[in-house]
């Protein structure tokens, strides 16, 4: 009990010297600002993509160089005679530096593939031949795909839409296309577009799209770690996607679907039309299926599998318990079929205004399915690498800078400081429990704000 009424008792007649009170003040402020910055230097660090190794590199370097400074500047303090002014100095450019950290751009950023991959499912019509083509299941995005050690286990596809994937070749950009400057720029105005029309041996079909099938390119304006976790965009039966950069898939709901019959042992599967579909009727639902299926690899790549053979297939009500070979036929003789989809690209600078008509010859009806990832892929995110040197010596340089300015102008306050306790015989000790409790406010609060700033974000937001 003593000892508890000693030590309340210094602290309070500690307290009441006024001339120590702006001691206090400054070591909680210069605490505060410390424990904001350097606890989340290292997750800082890993949101730019900075390795462990540069990590270390950092961590070993900055206290080096910052050694040789505080010495230097106690000389330059003496020669000028001013040392209120040199410490004023560095603790001002040790804020603005730090400042700097924000403008260090992303070095590595992680992709992280969405749980479901777009795939072409049903029966490939492009390879000449007319009957007994196979049933393929193939990766219809450009996601690097590394493949699973073994494909015995069963996939689950769930067939989301039916219609007409188009390939737009650089030659025929070049030889089309006036009114786009870049394949981008026309990859944007073909998913920009309000309507297409399909072209086929039946006639021509007109497909117009709402407001929530077309994408607004301008929220993907910002940082690019927005878009770290990737997401498929839903809506398949009615909106039109880039499966790569020269592949689209345009839904036709009620012209095409995917069926499967069986007939002795065998699936026999085809692309047909639903129905004698006519230009007013709007009216057909595609619905979505599930199927399971065995599949085997048939085409491997160096950046991964593509392309697999379904050996069997079931459906979920079947009434048949086991899985049955799966093989496709062509009925309707898709592959000679005259089959063209045109879009009115928009005026760039006149969102009503039509400035050409882009045709698409290059077709084929297919189906578009989702399945599991892991299923197929062993691989769910992967590393994009922007310019990793400059990532990494701006980081070093903005870290060296503030090691040397910070320690300076610590080792300057310090030096004050004890200089004051000296003259008003203060205690050192319960100067600095006021910097402990500034710390102990400051850090927690700083990761509320830092949470509160990146809700809603692909990221953390240090700002």
């Amino acid at each position: 009990m003593k000892f508890f009424k000693t030590f309340f008792g210094r602290i309070t007649s500690d307290f009441r010297q006024k001339e120590l009170l702006s001691l206090k003040l400054l070591f909680f402020v210069h605490a505060s600002t410390l424990y904001v910055l350097y606890p989340y230097l290292t997750i800082h660090m890993r949101e730019l993509g900075i390795s462990v190794e540069e990590t270390a590199i950092m961590s070993a370097v900055t206290p080096c160089v910052a050694i040789i400074m505080p010495p230097i500047a106690g000389i330059v303090a003496d020669k000028i005679g001013n040392f209120k002014v040199l410490l004023a100095l560095f603790s001002s450019l040790g804020g603005l530096v730090s400042l700097l950290l924000l403008l260090v751009p992303v070095g590595r950023m992680t992709i992280t593939y969405p749980d479901r991959t777009i795939v072409k499912f049903g029966c490939d019509f492009m390879t000449g031949k007319k009957r007994s083509e196979r049933v393929t299941l193939t990766l219809a995005e450009d996601h690097l795909c590394m493949p699973v050690t073994t494909y015995n286990s069963t996939i689950p596809v769930r067939l989301e839409a039916c219609g007409i994937i188009c390939e737009r070749s650089q030659k025929d950009y070049d030889l089309d296309v006036k009114s786009s400057k870049t394949l981008k720029q026309e990859s944007i105005g073909i998913l920009r577009a309000r309507s297409y029309f399909v072209t086929e041996d039946r006639g021509k079909f007109y497909y117009e799209l709402t407001a929530e099938d077309i994408p607004n390119f301008t929220s993907r304006i910002g940082d690019a770690r927005n878009y770290r976790f990737m997401k498929n965009k839903e809506r398949f039966t009615t909106s039109v996607r880039n499966l790569t950069k020269t592949k689209y898939f345009f839904p036709t709901k009620g012209l095409y679907n995917f069926n499967c019959d069986v007939k002795g042992s065998t699936y026999v599967c085809d692309i047909n039309e639903e129905n004698k579909w006519s230009n007013k009727s709007q009216s057909y639902q595609f619905s979505s299926r599930n199927y399971s299926v065995k599949v085997q690899p048939v085409d491997f790549l160096k950046t991964g599998v593509r392309e697999f053979k379904l050996i069997t297939l079931s459906e979920p009500k079947s009434a048949m318990s086991a899985f049955q070979p799966a093989t496709c036929i062509d009925d309707l003789n898709m592959a000679s079929r005259n089959l063209s989809i045109s879009v009115p690209l928009l005026n760039p600078e006149n969102n009503l205004q039509t400035s050409s008509i882009l045709k698409m010859t290059d077709c084929e009806p297919s189906c578009l399915a989702t399945i599991p990832r892991g299923a197929i892929c062993s691989n769910s995110k992967h590393v994009v690498e922007y310019d990793t040197s400059l990532t990494f010596w701006t980081y070093l340089i903005v870290r060296v800078l503030i090691g040397i300015i910070g320690g300076t102008a610590f080792a300057m306050f310090e030096g004050a400081v004890i200089a004051i306790l000296r003259e008003h015989k203060g205690d050192y000790g319960l100067q600095r429990i006021y910097a402990s409790i500034g710390g102990m406010i400051s850090s927690p609060l700083s990761g509320i704000l830092i949470d509160y700033a990146s809700r809603g974000k692909g990221y953390t937001d240090f700002r």
